[in-house]
């Protein structure tokens, strides 16, 4: 059975294209940057270069350190950066199956699992697969043996 007080966070894989994606955003700024002050434009190409770095600073840090699954007593909790987190109670989860699907969302890794919930799904990528299927099939199975009693 699991104690109301028993909370785990699971970490988001963070896979090579999410890197990939992170370096493109810092060098394309670069490349442009050199091409305008090539041009003779240098106010622009310092102005652009900011504009990129506080994108990367204010959007893709806060997922890359704040994407995280998290186990409450009766919901798992779904956070991706600044994004409203996904709460989605244990009883409402009616599948969990692996897959590549490359469509956005708080996976960072394309290792994922996809929960589908009351007409709904949201993919996850956690760093211990493994682990995360055995802790959110027990938790499934503990919601609905609570709901039945």
């Amino acid at each position: 059975m699991i104690s109301r007080y028993t909370f785990m966070k699971f970490r988001s894989k963070i896979g090579l294209w999410f890197y990939i994606m992170l370096a493109l955003t810092m060098i394309m700024p670069i490349v442009m940057a050199i091409w305008f002050i090539g041009l003779g434009i240098v106010a622009e190409a310092i102005a652009l270069f900011i504009f990129f770095l506080i994108i990367n600073a204010v959007l893709v840090i806060p997922i890359l350190i704040n994407t995280c699954y998290i186990f409450e007593e009766r919901v798992l909790c779904i956070k991706c950066g600044f994004f409203k987190p996904t709460r989605i109670p244990y009883t409402t989860i009616k599948k969990i199956e692996e897959t590549r699907n490359p469509f956005a969302s708080a996976a960072l890794s394309l290792d994922r699992i996809e929960i589908t919930f009351k007409g709904d799904s949201v993919l996850v990528s956690p760093v211990n697969k493994h682990d995360f299927l055995q802790q959110i099939k027990l938790r499934i199975d503990a919601a609905k043996e609570g709901a039945s009693t």
